[in-house]
């Protein structure tokens, strides 16, 4: 527990093949763009939980965002891109998306992100997924009195009756859609 996935781990857990999954990986990635990702995004296997009346195992992909970033910045490959675009009227190279990076890592650091989904060890189904970020924007580069701004988000779904029936009512109280659309074109909204 804790420790990086691989497919051979899975398959000891019962929980199934990742070659079943129509789904990238940082391999792949870093394969066709010539960016090393590895250490950036991360999938871990937790605990075992009861969700919804079913054991379920739980998988985190965590994403170092301040590494992701510099990763990609760093590339030659994408200055290379970026610079043969040119991003104003002078242009960048490949070093100035290099220092881009440098400049922009420090400004997140501790900045976080992971999903998280509970996937039934009966049936195979995810039952919960989870979204967490925590924000950490740094702007003491620019001012050091300033504080950082910081936030989190965090969202948790649980997934019920998979493929049984159920039934939509239709409200008591509803207005036509071609009315509110009417009512929507009449206002300026300065577009």
């Amino acid at each position: 527990y804790g420790q990086e996935l691989t497919e051979e781990d899975l398959n000891l857990e019962g929980v199934g093949s990742l070659s079943d999954l129509q789904s990238l990986d940082t391999q792949s990635l870093s394969g066709l763009s010539g960016i090393d990702l590895s250490g950036s995004i991360t999938t871990t296997r937790g605990t075992d939980e009861m969700v919804l009346g079913q054991n379920a195992a739980a998988f985190t992909t965590n994403v170092d965002i301040t590494g992701l970033l510099m990763a990609v910045l760093s590339s030659p490959a994408v200055g290379q891109a970026m610079g043969m675009q040119g991003l104003d009227e002078t242009g960048m190279t490949a070093e100035d998306i290099q220092m881009l990076g440098m400049f922009l890592g420090p400004m997140l650091e501790g900045t976080t992100l992971s999903f998280t989904q509970w996937v039934g060890q009966d049936d195979g189904l995810v039952h919960q997924v989870a979204l967490d970020l925590g924000l950490n924007l740094n702007m003491g580069m620019f001012d050091p009195e300033t504080n950082p701004i910081t936030g989190t988000l965090a969202f948790r779904a649980q997934i019920d009756k998979v493929n049984e029936p159920y039934d939509v009512s239709m409200p008591e109280n509803y207005r036509p859609m071609d009315e509110l659309e009417g009512q929507l074109n009449s206002l300026d909204l300065g577009m």
